[in-house]
């Protein structure tokens, strides 16, 4: 068995039109994966490269731990099954299920009593000797992957399999695929455009777009808490109301202004807001139809006044259609009432529930409320390298000495918050991601957010490395574990022993350092004009150490800008064209040599978008 990883990979056509864009994709053993978007969004593209039956213009696609790019499709353990079934329709099912051992020359008594063993798990033994023409849609489907079962692959790839069939069949399959993929223990890499299918198989999705991965997770981390407005309107039956709003926020909360209706963001709600202090905005509302309820009051929820259009009954509630108006305008809105209710025309009242609200970017159509925040800012006090912060002090290390006395705000992002006994709080709330709970606290009257398994009344401790600082002066991080440093890109014809070479060079300022062959083939994978762009290099802390003697990574000088401490090592503060980063070690030489692994760096452009690590 065998995860599966695509690594910035890219399908050009012609050269011209991109169908698969820079799509990067871990996948687990044992997991299934469903790759879901509307015609037209890359998905099957991209399950063909996995598959073989499509080559990869660019990027890296690896089954377990082999690279698999130049692997002919035979050679890559993976059983696919297709839209159509491609079944043999003069064979029996026996012979449709066991025809790639057969051409293999597997032994007959081995393949017999895997057929028979395989057609017992999907129900198919008394159709063994059938052929395809005599077997409804259901029992077809499952001779395809009997097909594929019988061939023990490391992965499974399934292309719409379910697209043919008729909708109660369609459900009854989906039930009996999830239930094959637990009893196989086999990773399911499964492609459709029906978000129910996903929504109701997957171990997580991925949202794709025009090529690009919108979104991947866990189904109810895709309903709950969408990444952006596509996402938010794919996943999801009926779709999410959006509205145009205004967002304003002040020190004491922020404001939702959709002009049908208004309310005031929660404690919880304000924290994850990406939208700073003091800023008014236009942004896009997003409410779920399950988040309204239509008719029956609702204790803390925003009243709307609304006019009936359409009721649909479906049997325990009713999706009802409602119009809104603000001034002159109309505006539409869907929630759920229920089925007991008769709604006559005339004043209805609907309630939303302003706690599930989504908002999003107006113009990017990002989300405003991530599920997990990026940081929270808090107030701090800094004295004499003590400080200060929720109901306790820590001391600094020497690392920040360069901060000033005074007011500081520390930016939190959840994984600075760590178990420990320096500070006290108290959970306020919790709700279930996807790497465990994200609970919010109370230090004091700082909020912040953490992920762990925190008691109500909880201790914690902060870790430094994780958390930036920000004066009026200067925004400070700790020991960052990477720094990101200009460079561009250089090739050049040399001599050597009188033979004309190729060479790469990295160039920082009026420093150039020689690259080597797999950092140089990623390079060249990002296109023709490598040579004219500026990019940036994540010199991460493995990355990078003070040259040795006979050193065989390539070097590049620094000066030497200072010493200091950070949780017990020892580190220096150096200087290449410009730009800042630290190296662990003691120097005293202004001048240092470092050694660079660029293997183990990663590339930017120089808007900071990640192009390969």
């Amino acid at each position: 068995m065998a995860g599966l990883k695509l690594n910035h990979v890219c399908k050009v056509y012609d050269g011209k039109v991109k169908a698969v864009s820079d799509v990067c994709i871990n996948i687990k053993d044992k997991e299934f994966v469903v790759l879901v978007g509307p015609s037209g969004c890359g998905k099957s593209t991209t399950l063909r490269m996995i598959a073989g039956l499509e080559d990869i213009t660019s990027g890296d696609i690896f089954i377990g731990e082999k690279r698999v790019n130049l692997l002919e499709s035979k050679d890559r353990n993976i059983a696919m099954v297709f839209q159509n079934y491609a079944l043999f329709p003069n064979m029996s099912v026996a012979d449709n299920i066991s025809f790639g051992l057969r051409m293999q020359g597997v032994d007959k008594e081995v393949i017999k009593n895997k057929v028979e063993s395989i057609a017992k798990m999907l129900g198919l033994s008394d159709y063994l000797k059938a052929k395809p023409a005599n077997l409804s849609g259901g029992q077809r489907q499952r001779v395809a992957l009997g097909r594929a079962i019988v061939r023990e692959p490391d992965v499974f790839l399934l292309d719409e399999p379910l697209s043919n069939l008729d909708a109660k069949l369609r459900a009854k399959m989906r039930a009996e695929l999830s239930a094959l993929h637990r009893k196989l223990g086999t990773t399911f890499i499964y492609v459709t455009h029906d978000q129910v299918e996903a929504m109701t198989m997957g171990d997580r999705i991925v949202v794709m777009k025009d090529g690009v991965v919108m979104q991947s997770g866990a189904p109810r981390q895709l309903f709950n808490h969408p990444a952006n407005k596509f996402t938010a309107g794919f996943i999801g039956t009926p779709q999410m109301n959006f509205f145009d709003c205004i967002v304003s926020r002040d020190n004491d909360g922020a404001i939702v202004d959709a002009g049908f209706v208004k309310f005031t963001l929660s404690k919880q709600q304000l924290a994850k807001l990406k939208v700073g202090v003091n800023e008014s905005v236009k942004a896009i509302l997003g409410i779920r139809p399950e988040h309204i309820v239509v008719g029956e009051a609702q204790e803390g929820f925003a009243r709307v006044s609304t006019e009936l259009v359409n009721v649909e009954d479906l049997g325990p509630k009713s999706l009802v259609r409602l119009l809104s108006r603000d001034g002159e305008k109309e505006i539409e809105l869907t929630g759920y009432g229920s089925s007991d209710v008769y709604y006559n025309d005339g004043e209805i009242f609907a309630y939303v529930n302003t706690e599930l609200i989504n908002l999003f970017d107006y113009k990017t159509e990002d989300t405003l409320l991530p599920e997990i925040p990026e940081y929270v800012e808090i107030d701090a006090t800094l004295n004499n390298g003590i400080l200060k912060v929720f109901n306790g002090s820590l001391k600094l290390p020497s690392a920040l000495n360069s901060l000033k006395d005074g007011d500081i705000k520390l930016r939190l992002p959840v994984e600075a918050i760590v178990p420990g006994n320096d500070f006290s709080g108290v959970v306020e709330m919790r709700e279930n991601v996807e790497d465990g709970k994200l609970c919010f606290v109370n230090a004091q009257g700082s909020l912040f957010f953490a992920i762990g398994d925190y008691e109500d009344k909880c201790t914690f401790s902060l870790d430094l490395s994780k958390v930036t600082f920000v004066t009026e002066e200067e925004v400070v991080d700790s020991i960052p574990n990477q720094s990101l440093v200009d460079f561009k890109f250089e090739s050049v014809k040399e001599y050597e022993e009188g033979k004309k070479i190729k060479k790469h060079y990295a160039i920082f300022g009026d420093t150039r350092v020689e690259t080597f062959y797999d950092f140089n083939t990623k390079m060249y994978r990002l296109g023709k004009k490598i040579f004219e762009n500026q990019f940036k290099l994540g010199i991460n802390l493995n990355a990078i150490r003070i040259a040795r003697e006979n050193e065989v990574y390539p070097t590049l000088t620094a000066t030497l800008e200072g010493n200091c401490d950070f949780e017990g090592k020892k580190f220096m503060k150096l200087k290449i064209a410009d730009n800042i980063f630290f190296v662990e070690g003691e120097g005293n030489a202004q001048t240092q040599v470092v050694a660079l692994d660029f293997d183990n760096m990663s590339v930017y452009d120089n808007e900071g978008n990640l192009l390969f690590d």
